[in-house]
């Protein structure tokens, strides 16, 4: 069964990132009345989360329902932003503002690691707003199952300081050769304390918005770090047990 989610997620990342799939072979061309999609109105907007068959598990159901709420409220909150950007207080027809409604669609799917106490939930959003182009992304968010939190970046690492500037050096060396604009600050922001990764079983992986870095627009990008490029940071033996080993050696 393990197998099988493995399969269906690296399916489901690859559809989801492919902004160019057709519509009806893409993961968010949600079922009506499908059960495992919750529906959330708001004034101006709608959000479509379809969860993960693991938000069922006792331990993890509350953090779904967390991110559940926390997105629909965090859309909410910058339609109403970008809605009040876009209003002309001096225009005479004040009254014919459009208020069409925005849209998002998103996919939970978490993985549970087998050597390690750690789910991992992807999020992918897909939103519909108006005059705007269909707007794909990614978010992750990482769970201690033993303790209860959610884990961040300097959770995984005796010097996380060390650790970020480390994963700063490899995206820098990844990507430079696109030319972004862009890079200095996502450098900046990843040294300060990278926020969208997962533990991976060889180290970390680093996710950026689509057309953040290189040229493909319609593709959400990574950048993989072995954990040996990390030791100088003395990463944490509980979510890379294979550093035990290298203790011993």
């Amino acid at each position: 069964m393990r197998k099988f989610r493995s399969l269906f997620f690296f399916i489901g990342l690859s559809l989801a990132v492919n902004c160019a799939v057709a519509v009806e072979n893409s993961p968010f061309a949600f079922k009506a009345g499908d059960p495992d999609v919750v529906t959330i109105e708001r004034s101006y907007t709608t959000s479509y989360i379809k969860k993960d068959p693991l938000c069922k598990d006792s331990r993890l159901s509350p953090v779904c329902d967390f991110l559940i709420d926390s997105y629909s409220r965090r859309f909410e909150r910058e339609m109403v932003i970008r809605f009040n950007q876009s209003i002309d207080f001096n225009s005479p027809d004040f009254t014919s503002i459009d208020r069409s409604r925005s849209f998002q669609y998103i996919v939970l799917f978490m993985h549970l690691s087998k050597n390690i106490p750690v789910a991992t939930l992807y999020s992918f959003f897909k939103t519909d707003t108006p005059k705007a182009q269909n707007e794909f992304s990614i978010e992750t968010f990482n769970y201690d199952i033993e303790k209860k939190k959610s884990l961040r970046f300097d959770d995984l690492f005796e010097d996380s300081e060390t650790a970020a500037m480390l994963c700063a050096r490899a995206v820098q060396q990844k990507f430079e050769k696109y030319d972004s604009y862009l890079l200095p600050v996502v450098i900046a922001a990843t040294e300060l304390s990278p926020h969208n990764f997962i533990i991976t079983k060889n180290g970390l992986r680093l996710f950026f918005a689509a057309g953040l870095l290189n040229d493909e627009k319609d593709k959400v990008s990574e950048c993989d770090i072995n954990i040996d490029a990390l030791k100088e940071a003395k990463p944490l033996a509980k979510f890379w047990p294979q550093l035990k080993s290298d203790d011993k050696k």
